[in-house]
């Protein structure tokens, strides 16, 4: 006897299995075919995935939210951009933000002018949050916004708003104004990750209350009085430090940043240091983590205000993955090291003059480079030249100049892909392809995504010519490449017809 079955008798977790093999777009037209398929496409681990992203305006309101509550998708993330409008009453997105059980991580941006009544109602409604982002960075205030109660004074009603199960919180306030904060404590006693954007002084008595529990610590606007106490605290947990811009102007300061750094704890739990380029790090305090802080797997900072030659003591942080080096390394000569550090596998340099010697010292010490981002440096055909020699192990590059580099380099690295057989992903960003895409990318063997982005000479006939050149090519992304237009793109698209397109144009 023939049974016959089709893929609906399956039972539910097979048929679950089988939909995560697909990306969003072939999930969203299987959502279609039946009720089940609609609940199980968006069911299960995979809504961690999703984001959803709603523009409200004052117009748009009613509209968004009749969407959002026919939708009923068990949404996890939810950003909200209230666009700094006025509403006089937001209770509706709270009531149905409230019945979406699932809501995990909620960023709401845009909130200049929603009242702290408003914003206490939204997210009293919203207890389950495991994430909460509030974020007022718009500098451009009316007179009169000055005079209106500011949002985060919910922080300070009676009773305040409880939320014990937030873990991560973000705040980044208006310049204008430095916000009581002594409250945090009592409304997110459970936080792990904290993240402020402000310099009241009232963050140094958040610190000193969460040291014990905080494992991810972002001060983004750091002043000298609040550093000099902060660096005498000692933090049981903290594996990741972000500091903003900070100059470091005295030795007190240097000495107490360096006992930090000596800290027991800090030397054997911090894993990622991150430093404004802004940030003035000196060669005693970088010296001091190379040579403690043994666990260490991200680090970025600048050179401008160090010794150059002091980077050899990076050979001391032998787990460390990510690096980013910001200014220019000053170097009595180009350090030779014969020890490596063989996790090391990405490297950013930026805005550096003498990226050369630079990049042969992270050839020397990082065997296995896999991505190496290069961001505003002088010389680039130079550092084209040897590039191959030194790094042929590199299987993702970006090239990128920012808005503010005054005049990028015109060059035509010719040939110098050929011998780079690993290279697998190439990204170019502001960079004046003057003499023909040839000297950038002719002859790459095995690279398959390329993305350019505001490469404002680029043409239709530089494409033609990139069907040709790189043969494996499999996804490409173009943005605002004046130049080209849809009938090149569509050229592309027929010469390789494998090729994944993503057009932005203007």
């Amino acid at each position: 006897m023939v049974i016959t079955m089709n893929i609906l008798d399956l039972p539910e977790e097979i048929q679950l299995q089988i939909l995560d093999f697909l990306d969003f777009g072939n999930r969203l037209a299987a959502s279609k075919v039946c009720r089940l398929w609609n609940e199980l496409a968006f069911c299960g681990q995979f809504m961690n995935r999703i984001c959803l992203h709603l523009n409200i305006s004052e117009g748009s309101l009613d509209r968004t939210m009749d969407n959002l509550e026919s939708n009923g998708r068990p949404y996890r993330r939810i950003v909200i951009n209230f666009n700094n409008t006025v509403f006089p009453t937001i209770d509706r997105i709270a009531l149905i933000l409230g019945a979406i059980d699932s809501i995990a991580s909620l960023v709401l941006t845009g909130i200049k002018y929603i009242e702290p009544c408003q914003l206490l109602s939204l997210l009293s409604n919203t207890p389950n949050l495991n994430q909460l982002c509030l974020s007022d960075d718009d500098d451009n205030f009316p007179e009169s916004y000055v005079s209106n109660t500011p949002w985060y004074e919910c922080f300070s009603y009676s009773p305040p708003i409880f939320l014990p199960i937030v873990q991560r919180l973000q705040l980044v306030f208006p310049k204008i104004y430095k916000p009581t904060l002594e409250s945090l404590p009592n409304i997110f006693p459970n936080l792990e990750q904290l993240e402020l954007t402000t310099n009241s002084s009232s963050i140094i008595t958040v610190c000193h209350a969460y040291r014990n529990q905080l494992e991810r610590l972002s001060i983004l606007s750091p002043q000298r009085d609040f550093f000099i106490l902060f660096c005498e605290m000692e933090f049981r947990k903290i594996s990741q430090l972000h500091f903003d811009q900070f100059e470091l102007h005295d030795q007190l300061i240097v000495e107490k940043c360096t006992r930090f750094f000596l800290n027991p704890n800090h030397r054997t739990n911090l894993e990622q240091l991150i430093f404004h380029p802004r940030f003035m790090i000196r060669t005693a305090i970088f010296t001091t983590i190379c040579r403690n802080c043994s666990v260490l797997q991200e680090l970025e900072l600048s050179l401008d205000y160090m010794n150059g030659d002091a980077l050899k003591e990076i050979i001391n942080l032998k787990m460390l993955q990510n690096l980013s080096l910001y200014g220019t390394a000053y170097f009595h000569e180009t350090p030779r090291c014969l020890q490596t550090i063989s996790c090391l596998k990405r490297v950013k340099i930026s805005a550096s003059r003498f990226p050369i010697s630079l990049l042969e010292f992270i050839a020397d010490i990082a065997p296995k480079l896999e991505t190496l981002a290069l961001e505003d440096i002088q010389e680039p055909e130079a550092i084209f030249q040897i590039m191959p020699g030194i790094v042929g192990s590199l299987q993702h590059l970006e090239m990128s100049f920012s808005d503010s580099f005054e005049t990028p380099s015109s060059c035509r690295p010719s040939g110098f892909l050929k011998s780079m057989a690993s290279l697998q992903t190439y990204r170019l960003r502001r960079v004046i392809i003057g003499h023909g895409i040839q000297g950038w990318l002719q002859d790459a063997p095995n690279l398959r995504s390329v993305s350019l982005d505001n490469c404002r000479t680029l043409n239709d006939t530089h494409l033609v010519i990139l069907t040709t050149n790189c043969p494996k090519l499999r996804q490409l992304t173009l943005k605002r490449c004046g130049q080209v237009t849809a009938t090149g793109v569509a050229q592309f698209s027929s010469r390789v017809p494998l090729c994944s397109i993503s057009c932005e144009l203007n």
